[in-house]
């Protein structure tokens, strides 16, 4: 699995987050299974993920069955429209989204990944479609910071045995190098600006720049 969020914590390495793949344009006929790309680098290994196909705001999602080379690719369903050379996004299922991944204890080169697993199960938060942008340990507790939530997970010795996580606040991160600790107290910044956090309740701060945040002065697309 590609994730491109990693951290260490209690002994053992931990890799979340999903890559999105933009790159070239993608056509489909209305009523096909299969699509072609241009300047696209699909690979088999993706079937299973989804294509969200981009015309003129008019989304619409499949989820991918095969990708048979780096520029043609077959759906789990026939599309509704035809797409002809529009922009588009790939990206894992929503399960593989919510997977976070370990190493063994002390030894970070060694993943075996169909069983040191465990997912983030959706809940009242109505996050469960946002990625994993950032994973910050801080002290005994590893936290998985989406964008508009962040998530406490503990573990004793084996996270596939004792794991326990659970949603713990409704703020986020905007990715992982928008934290830092201080002193003992976590620095974060999301969509809604920057706060500290000690464990315990979000306190806001920088009211200074909250203009940016709160006028829409910041352009999260990039």
């Amino acid at each position: 699995p590609l994730k491109p969020v990693i951290a260490w914590h209690q002994d053992r390495m931990y890799a979340a987050g999903s890559i999105v793949l933009t790159d070239g344009t993608v056509s489909v006929s209305s009523g096909a299974s299969t699509g072609t790309g241009s300047s696209t680098t699909f690979k088999p290994s993706m079937a299973g993920w989804e294509i969200t196909f981009d015309a003129d705001g008019a989304d619409e999602t499949y989820a991918t069955t095969a990708f048979s080379s780096s520029n043609a690719f077959t759906l789990a369903r026939t599309s509704a429209t035809t797409f002809s050379s529009v922009d588009f996004a790939l990206r894992p299922s929503r399960y593989e989204r919510n997977t976070i991944y370990y190493s063994e204890a002390d030894e970070p080169e060694s993943w075996p990944v169909e069983q040191n697993y465990f997912i983030l199960q959706a809940d009242s938060t109505g996050t469960y479609d946002e990625p994993v942008v950032a994973l910050m340990s801080y002290g005994p507790t590893l936290y998985a910071m989406k964008p508009t939530v962040m998530y406490q997970i503990d573990s004793v010795t084996q996270p596939n045995l004792d794991v326990q996580v659970s949603p713990a606040f409704q703020r986020g991160c905007l990715n992982q190098q928008c934290w830092t600790q201080v002193d003992g107290i976590a620095f974060i910044m999301d969509r809604l600006g920057c706060y500290a956090f000690d464990h315990s309740n979000p306190e806001p701060i920088g009211d200074a720049i909250g203009n940016y945040f709160h006028q829409n002065l910041i352009d999260f697309s990039k």
